[in-house]
């Protein structure tokens, strides 16, 4: 008999209960409806004031520099306070509704700022737009005073700020609305676009925003997260990892293996990003940092495609070669001995592996013959040994004395060479007499020259030579 009792009790709690929630979240909606209304109202205060800047410039500045201070207070308001999705919520809700042309040329700016590659329709549709928003100085052709007196103004109409918007949305290259509807013909979808992503991923690993922007670029595709990558080269501040890391890189590709997809790639040119940076800078980039892409078992991956048609090149063949010795030292002397006569212009780190290798290898000196006797410029080769040099000590200074010990002595009548050596030896920490014989030899005989002052430049180099040879062979002594 007790159970109805109890049953009538317990309904009744559950009432309470129910009605308590329903409050509870009516208030909440409440309250967020209040906040989303503070927002646009804090958002709508604040481009009020800059567009009373910006239309006071008109009327207030005599000068460019009183126009640049103003702009600069306008642009102050437009940024800072609020979390950027906040901001761009309350900015899709006041462009939705009347604006002045001020204030809504103001929020078309700060919507590039905040928004995404879905706000391109709104901006576009005010591309028509010709309702003045305010004037600008007119900048006198070929001004190069800071601040000029203003003698004549120019209408900035909403426009053109649309304009400004959209670039600095997507990071075009386009300064008319004609250029860039032909640029968005060519690129139809941005989200594609390498430089659209360069203007939204942060600079360095340590941003919040980072692993967001990496992990929306790897749902697109991971092709553009290695083309962002290239495209940034690595670079970062001391002490902080760049945007994105050589990890995150990996993780995009992983595959069998984990390095594995981005061996795949590299062998399979139809799978090669076609958009901006150029692959050739995105493959460079890759085989640069083997080490820290790739694994060591991939070595074998890259020594096969040495012979790839997509690798016909001598800068790639000599990339493979680098990387593949990277990931596996014990290919070194095999791959370098192989390859070193086989490609015209191999890169000084080539020359640089080799010399660290044997740095008294008697071929050193058939390295540094011109690739093209009598030409001016025939010092391309042995520059490149010679570079190579720089970077290879303790093994740097036996190589040089083997240079100067050449039997034939053909090496030391080139004026050019022996100054391209005594750069090498200043580089090393040489002695600084070379740099005066350096000066004296270097590339004289390709300048055009009168009859008196190519007198004068062979007996400079009749003096010099023997002299800045005399220095180098001391100084290894």
């Amino acid at each position: 008999m007790r159970i109805p009792g109890m049953m009538a009790r317990l309904s009744g709690v559950l009432g309470v209960l129910i009605v308590t929630t329903m409050l509870g979240s009516l208030v909440s909606t409440a309250r967020a409806a209040d906040s989303n209304a503070d927002d646009v109202a804090s958002i709508r205060r604040r481009l009020r004031q800059a567009a009373r800047l910006m239309t006071g410039i008109f009327r207030g500045c005599q000068d460019t520099c009183c126009s640049t201070r103003e702009e600069g207070r306008a642009s102050a308001l437009l940024a800072g306070e609020g979390s950027p999705t906040a901001v761009h919520a309350s900015l899709l809700a006041l462009l939705s509704t009347p604006l002045d042309p001020a204030s809504e040329a103001l929020a078309l700016r700060w919507l590039s700022r905040v928004g995404d590659a879905t706000d391109l329709p709104r901006l576009e549709a005010r591309l028509k737009n010709s309702r003045r928003a305010w004037y600008r100085p007119s900048s006198p052709v070929g001004q190069a005073v800071r601040c000029y007196p203003v003698r004549r103004w120019q209408a900035v109409p909403v426009s053109e700020a649309a304009l400004v918007a959209i670039r600095e949305l997507v990071h075009g290259d386009f300064t008319h609305v004609d250029q860039y509807r032909r640029w968005r013909k060519q690129h139809p979808d941005v989200l594609d676009l390498v430089s659209y992503w360069d203007g939204r991923v942060p600079a360095l690993a340590d941003a919040a925003a980072c692993s967001e922007q990496v992990h929306a670029m790897v749902k697109r595709d991971p092709r553009l997260l290695l083309a962002l990558a290239a495209h940034r080269g690595g670079r970062g501040h001391p002490g902080q990892a760049s945007c994105p890391t050589f990890a995150q890189v990996r993780a995009a590709f992983a595959g069998d293996g984990g390095g594995g997809g981005l061996v795949g790639y590299l062998a399979k040119p139809s799978r090669w990003l076609r958009v901006e940076p150029e692959r050739s800078g995105v493959i460079t980039w890759l085989l640069a940092h083997a080490t820290r892409l790739l694994l060591p078992q991939d070595a074998d991956a890259l020594e096969s495609l040495l012979t790839a048609p997509q690798f016909s090149s001598d800068t790639h063949k000599a990339q493979l070669v680098l990387a593949a010795v990277a990931l596996d030292p014990s290919r070194r002397g095999r791959l370098l001995s192989a390859w070193v006569d086989k490609l015209e212009s191999p890169p000084p780190a080539f020359f640089a592996e080799l010399i660290k290798r044997d740095p008294e290898d008697p071929r050193i000196v058939a390295w540094l013959r011109p690739d093209h006797p009598g030409h001016c410029v025939d010092e391309l080769r042995p520059k490149a040994v010679l570079t190579a040099l720089t970077r290879s000590r303790p093994a740097a200074r036996k190589a040089m004395a083997v240079i100067l010990r050449d039997p034939e002595a053909k090496l030391m009548e080139r004026p050019n060479f022996v100054a391209l050596l005594a750069e090498a030896a200043l580089a090393m920490g040489g002695p600084s007499d070379l740099r005066d014989c350096a000066r004296e030899l270097h590339y004289r005989r390709c300048r055009k020259m009168q009859q008196q002052q190519a007198e004068a430049a062979e007996a400079a180099i009749a003096r010099e030579l023997p002299r800045c040879i005399e220095v180098l062979k001391t100084w290894l002594r």
